[in-house]
């Protein structure tokens, strides 16, 4: 079992991970780009990881913090990898990927590509992929912690599952930083609210956190409906 502590809208390795919110370093650009040639459902044998999300109150403070809401669908994936440095202590801060040289951690990460049919919120400069404008059929990437680790076990949440092809949901998000276009979800599980095949919301909260009502109390809704009621909410 693997722990992660407080992650934002992506996570946080012994305290080290914060990029997706800042803290960690992004792993270098020229990460795997293909899509995954192996599903990771199809994956037997898994790692669980532990993660203390940095999580939200009720249901309207997501929505406030969201930049970005959108339902939308998983086309394709890919892997991807975190690395995080070690802590400095005499500097008080984390190590430079010069000095730390061969020394440090690589976590798995996911990087999915939706296609949006749906926009209830888009915040002044968020984009799609490409810079275009968020609206049906424009495409954006969602970065999650999780994957096919290394030794090609499946690693992911225990109670955040990686997005999988073909997955249709309503987003709750935060940009990344220094990638237009590309964002994490808030909350960890609870900003991402499944859309069922007849178009109803089954939060995944509802599955994985069942106690907290607040997160799920739109289970059975039409996703219609909920858009269009986040089209009216302050920004």
């Amino acid at each position: 079992m693997h722990e992660f502590k407080k992650a934002r809208g992506l996570l946080l390795l012994p305290c080290v991970w914060g990029a997706m919110m800042g803290c960690a370093r992004e792993a270098p650009s020229a990460e795997v780009a293909q899509p995954v040639s192996q599903p990771l459902e199809s994956v037997e044998h898994s790692h669980p990881m532990t993660v203390h999300w940095v999580t939200h109150d009720s249901f309207k403070e997501m929505v406030g913090e969201s930049g970005v809401i959108v339902q939308a669908r998983v086309v394709s994936s890919r892997p991807a990898v975190q690395r995080v440095y070690g802590w400095n202590e005499k500097a008080q801060r984390y190590f430079t990927p010069e000095e730390a040289g061969d020394r440090y951690a690589e976590t798995p990460l996911t990087v999915s590509t939706l296609v949006v049919s749906d926009v209830a919120r888009a915040k002044e400069g968020l984009v799609a992929l490409g810079g275009a404008k968020l609206g049906p059929d424009s495409k954006l990437e969602i970065v999650e912690l999780g994957g096919l680790a290394p030794d090609g076990h499946r690693m992911e949440p225990d109670d955040k599952p990686v997005l999988r092809l073909a997955e249709e949901a309503i987003f709750f998000l935060i940009p990344a930083a220094k990638h237009p276009g590309a964002y994490h979800v808030l909350g960890g599980w609870q900003g991402r609210l499944r859309v069922t095949a007849s178009g109803e919301i089954q939060a995944l909260g509802s599955e994985v956190h069942p106690g907290l009502a607040d997160f799920s109390v739109h289970d059975g809704r039409t996703a219609k409906a909920l858009m269009d009621e986040l089209r009216g909410t302050p920004r």
